[in-house]
């Protein structure tokens, strides 16, 4: 089963949506995540219906910013459990396997305070009955600080917050497959700022029962940041993470 997960930054654009036709004809993914969409949803499931998908469920932005989208194939068994300005929450049916698993499908506030807020009531999620789980998000913060090339630094208290979330909910981190960093600024060489916002999380049982899943990032297609590719079914597991924060 392959999954993705994107920060598109607006449907308008005329390349926004060829990246997805682009990401559908090259992975053929069977649930794609869209996160700041920035558009009310009649238009989004306008052009997401354009691209081949029939299966949409959204969430408004609010004012000029946010709005989330998800889309899976005809066949595919997904059920949508709860939504938020934030997070869209869903089963999905490994039929092959015939295992479900809830997946949150995140995109936190920049702010800290505000995320603050919004780890609480993922945890809220996550600590209800069921230990099959997994959360890929654009968290909009980092786990330490080598994940985080130039720019304003990022403040010791928003890592450590972070890494209370993780630790809190049982959260195992997926690692990654290609290029470490998946927002850039696309600045001239001596001031890009490179970060990585964008990761998944798992239970540990569900970790366990998939351990050759993967977690690929894509190739640069043009915009700040690069969509994250969730495969249950990769051969090998070739991770390049060097930071761990706590082995489980």
């Amino acid at each position: 089963m392959k999954l993705v997960m994107w920060n598109c930054q607006s449907l308008e654009k005329s390349l926004t949506v060829h990246n997805i036709k682009e990401i559908q004809n090259s992975h053929s993914p069977e649930v794609v995540f869209l996160c700041e969409t920035k558009n009310q949803s009649l238009l989004v499931e306008r052009q997401l219906k354009s691209v081949g998908f029939s299966e949409i469920f959204c969430v408004n932005r609010n004012g000029a910013a946010g709005g989330l989208a998800l889309v899976w194939k005809e066949g595919v068994k997904v059920k949508v459990n709860r939504s938020a300005e934030f997070y869209i929450s869903f089963l999905i049916e490994d039929q092959e396997r015939r295992i479900t698993w809830e997946m949150l499908e995140v995109h936190l506030h920049s702010t800290d305070q505000l995320r603050d807020n919004q780890y609480e009531a993922l945890l809220e999620i996550i600590r209800q009955p069921g230990d099959r789980y997994v959360v890929i998000s654009d968290f909009n913060v980092i786990l330490s600080s080598d994940e985080k090339e130039r720019g304003r630094k990022k403040s010791f208290q928003s890592i450590q917050k972070f890494q209370n979330f993780m630790n809190q909910g049982c959260l195992v981190d997926m690692g990654y497959l290609g290029e470490k960093f998946t927002r850039w600024n696309h600045s001239c060489q001596e001031r890009t700022v490179r970060e990585r916002l964008n990761r998944a999380f798992t239970s540990l049982k569900l970790r366990e029962e998939y351990p050759l899943a993967t977690i690929t990032r894509l190739d640069d297609i043009g915009l700040n940041y690069r969509p994250l590719l969730l495969n249950t079914n990769s051969v090998t597991i070739k991770s390049k993470r060097k930071f761990k924060f706590q082995e489980r």
